[in-house]
């Protein structure tokens, strides 16, 4: 195995999500839904830095505002990666999520209820915002077709 195969994931992420900003292609889309892997990569450590240096881009807004539209998952082998990933992106913006077979989901879910996440957010992290997000309909509305059906 070649060293650095595994490190270009989170970097290859991070860089995507900000030729996105960078670009404009957020500032001209206000509506597009960016579901970025591996907790953010590195955007969510480098967004002030971004935004110090981001002034050249001709944005209307810091890049962090763009950023901040974005949405990612909980695949993150260190509890204050996922931590910082709620606090950067906000509950409503964090999907749980794996990368299995490549890491277990068990370590995953252990490091969440590390966290000790609320009930409600607790919701929201591993089902409510994949709803929302992927455009889903809700379990319960599901229910009520399928009984409307009969």
């Amino acid at each position: 195995m070649k060293p650095g195969r595994f490190i270009g994931r989170v970097v290859e992420v991070s860089a995507a999500a900000m030729r996105l900003v960078y670009s404009g292609v957020m500032e001209r889309h206000p509506g597009l839904k960016i579901i970025l892997s591996h907790t953010g990569g590195t955007l969510p450590y480098q967004s002030g830095r971004m935004d110090k240096n981001g002034r050249r881009a001709g944005l209307e807004q810091e890049p962090s505002v763009y950023m901040h539209r974005m949405f990612t998952d909980t695949v993150s082998p260190h509890r204050a990666g996922i931590e910082f990933a709620i606090a950067y992106y906000g509950i409503d913006r964090v999907m749980y999520g794996t990368d299995y077979p490549c890491w277990d989901p068990a370590t995953c879910l252990r490091l969440i209820d590390e966290i000790g996440l609320s009930e409600p957010e607790r919701k929201r992290l591993f089902r409510d915002n994949a709803i929302e997000i992927l455009g889903l309909p809700s379990l319960s509305s599901a229910n009520k077709q399928s009984h409307q059906d009969i």
